[in-house]
């Protein structure tokens, strides 16, 4: 039986660089016929990678334990002294360990939440907001706080916008038009099991020229170009339409837009009920956030502290009978 002793000096650097591929090339082979087909498995490509690179850390440490740090070193081109061998747990990562089990392990269900400023978490009163700057911190915003509220086993992807209306190109700001947008913004987060569109309140603005019917059609066309995107886990569409609260009649009274909100408290608390017959005829979820989150009292369109906790506790309660 031949054996090796720990650090031999005697094997050529070549044939030990050729014994250790030929025992990894092994190892991965194995590992690759016992994953199974692709009818019989739904591991991702991702976590096959995740947990061919542990077998390979895994193979190095062992072997670097019988040839010796220096010679595994040598043959590929790596420092003698790996922190990676030696972080790893006894026997390596392939027999057990925290990150075996997290490669291993499902992907999350993914909520990406598609909307304005109020999805960004712009703050309108600094006093507001404990940092006291423009913007909810992660401990304040709607989607962290829902992130919290559903536990690990879902992922919330926060795709807020400010300024982003439903389809309608903003002449005074590029780039804002969500119907442009989202298909790009939903590939990568692919694969999504939910979509969650929060917007309108940016379309009622007056240099627009959009009618409420128009900014609902606004809405289906975005929806139903998410729809089309090729990157829902379980190959059909799944959305939810928030209509956003109603624009505050003291919006006239804010510096920042006086002379420039006409008629958008009006055509703002029309949008639900245009929404609600949109994901009627559709077949999409609908929520209405009238009365539920609160707007502030600085320029009446964007959500409180408080509006963005009770947003949550909401959707906390509906996400998951969504899923």
């Amino acid at each position: 039986m031949l054996q090796i002793r720990k650090g031999c000096r005697p094997l050529k650097r070549k044939w030990t660089a050729l014994l250790l591929t030929i025992c990894l090339g092994l190892a991965l082979a194995v590992f690759s016929a016992g994953s199974g087909s692709a009818a019989e498995t739904q591991v991702k490509p991702a976590a096959d990678r995740a947990k061919k690179h542990a077998l390979t850390e895994r193979f190095l440490r062992d072997l670097a334990g019988v040839l010796g740090e220096e010679a595994v070193g040598e043959a590929f081109n790596v420092p003698a002294v790996s922190p990676a061998w030696r972080a790893l747990p006894p026997g390596g990562l392939g027999r057990g360990g925290a990150a075996e089990e997290e490669a291993g392990a499902p992907l999350k269900k993914k909520i990406v939440c598609f909307g304005d400023s109020n999805t960004y978490g712009y703050c309108a009163d600094p006093s507001d907001c404990a940092d006291g700057g423009g913007r909810f911190n992660e401990h304040e915003r709607w989607t962290c706080l829902l992130q919290e509220a559903l536990g690990e086993n879902y992922l919330v992807l926060e795709e807020g916008l400010s300024g982003r209306t439903t389809a309608f190109r903003d002449p005074q700001l590029a780039g804002m038009s969500g119907l442009e947008a989202i298909v790009p913004c939903l590939m990568r987060h692919e694969p999504v099991d939910l979509l969650i569109l929060m917007l309108g309140t940016n379309d009622t603005k007056p240099h627009l020229h959009a009618a409420p019917a128009q900014i609902a059609e606004g809405m289906e066309q975005l929806a139903r170009r998410a729809v089309s995107a090729p990157v829902w886990r379980s190959g059909r569409a799944n959305i939810l339409i928030i209509a956003p609260p109603h624009i505050g009649e003291g919006i006239h009274l804010y510096p920042g837009w006086a002379g420039a909100c006409q008629g958008m408290p009006e055509k703002s608390s029309a949008l639900a009920a245009l929404y609600a017959e949109l994901a009627r005829r559709c077949g999409f979820a609908f929520l209405d956030a009238e009365g539920l989150a609160e707007f502030n009292r600085t320029d009446f369109m964007h959500l409180t502290r408080l509006g963005h906790r009770q947003l949550a506790a909401a959707l906390a309660e509906l996400v998951p009978m969504l899923l």
